[in-house]
């Protein structure tokens, strides 16, 4: 979503309770955000299609805790960007690729998260 938001991706926060904390503004992202949301709702879908009553109503429970708490500021925010990037008439700018060799190259065997998948799986080195 980065690149196709290019160079309207990055937005000054206005309110952000880290303003506070910092000296200068708060640079924010609308891809991150979208990506942010677009998790919760996914978990929120996956675990209100079981059916179950309580899994169902847990569900949309942490659904509107975490709009409340968490991504609805993110998403009024993002809109706000977009809403002045798309009436601004500037074009969106390309950003240039980021080379990703260094992560396709790293050796990620020893991380914890490798060595609990392959527990996991029952594979042994």
């Amino acid at each position: 979503m980065k690149g196709k938001f290019g160079t309207a991706n990055d937005y000054l926060e206005v309110f952000d309770e880290k303003i506070n904390e910092t000296e200068g503004p708060v640079v924010s992202s609308i891809s991150e955000n979208m990506a942010d949301i677009y998790q919760d709702m996914k978990d929120f879908l996956l675990l209100y299609q079981t059916g179950t009553g309580e899994v169902m109503n847990d569900a949309v429970l942490e659904c509107r805790m975490n709009f409340e708490n968490f991504w609805g500021q993110k998403l009024v925010n993002s809109m706000r960007a977009i809403h002045k990037f798309i009436y601004s008439g500037e074009e969106i700018g390309k950003v240039e690729k980021i080379d990703k060799t260094d992560d396709e190259t790293r050796n990620t065997a020893d991380w914890f998260i490798t060595r609990r998948q392959k527990d996991l799986k029952g594979d042994s080195e």
